[in-house]
């Protein structure tokens, strides 16, 4: 929701940067399909406890997008590939397998599972140099911490059966 609305926001106060950032969003995108095969079929061919069960393009907001051209970062990137998996040991099987196949850049790892945000949040977090030295954001989770990720406290809300770690305040 909080995407959808920062996006929109941002095509009416701002339609120009809005449609550019777009734009270039669009072009990036067959790059980074490229880039997603290539990274799969490696880490597919080692992944030996078939721990990886998905893996994805998950495009960033164009807000997070201007966000970050604003910033000057240098760090232009407009996706994060998302890699789910089976269990939360092959978590770490799968960050195992991304920091030995390809070298992960040093600052760029953030363990949200061992220790979750305040939002109950928990992902791995980490970046590496991919194939044609292209810098590659990637996310760590389970399927059920995905869910929670993409629906957050909605879930708990409309979901009342399920336990969702985290949100025990709103009983």
């Amino acid at each position: 929701v909080r995407r959808e609305l920062s996006d929109r926001c941002l095509a009416v106060l701002d339609p120009e940067s809005a449609a550019s950032i777009e734009r270039e969003r669009e072009q990036q995108l067959g790059i980074a399909k490229q880039l997603g095969k290539k990274i799969a079929k490696t880490i597919h061919a080692k992944d030996k406890t078939k721990a990886m069960v998905e893996w994805r393009i998950m495009p960033h907001s164009l807000y997070t997008i201007q966000q970050k051209k604003q910033q000057e970062k240098g760090d232009e990137d407009f996706f994060v590939f998302v890699a789910i998996a089976k269990d939360r040991d092959g978590c770490y099987d799968i960050l195992k397998l991304f920091h030995t196949l390809f070298r992960p850049i040093s600052g760029r790892f953030h363990d949200f599972i061992a220790v979750p945000s305040e939002n109950a949040y928990q992902t791995i977090r980490t970046t590496i140099v991919g194939p044609d030295e292209h810098i590659i954001p990637i996310r760590i989770r389970t399927e059920e911490m995905d869910i929670q990720e993409q629906s957050g406290i909605l879930l708990k809300c409309f979901d009342s059966k399920r336990n969702v770690p985290g949100f025990s305040w709103l009983k």
